[in-house]
């Protein structure tokens, strides 16, 4: 998968956590459901399955070194913080 695909899903991953956005977090980490991923992702679907299959890294971390989780704790989002826990 090139950069530009896994750095939309980190992103997507991000935003999710620090907006609570529960239902939308389990999709994407069960890699399953793809239609609130980015336009250019679902374009380049195909190439990307494997990853998709085995879901994103909650562990990830972004240029500052926050984690998914730290956002999601920071911002109290209790139930994306169990679903971040469940699934790394």
């Amino acid at each position: 998968m090139n950069q530009t695909v896994k750095d939309e899903y980190r992103d997507k991953l991000f935003s999710l956590c620090a907006n609570g956005r529960v239902s939308e977090l389990r999709s994407l980490l069960s890699g399953m459901h793809v239609t609130h991923l980015p336009p250019t992702v679902a374009i380049t679907i195909h190439r990307s399955l494997p990853y998709l299959v085995s879901g994103v890294d909650v562990n990830t971390c972004n240029r500052r070194g926050w984690t998914p989780l730290m956002f999601a704790a920071r911002n109290g989002h209790t139930d994306a913080i169990k679903e971040l826990l469940e699934n790394g």
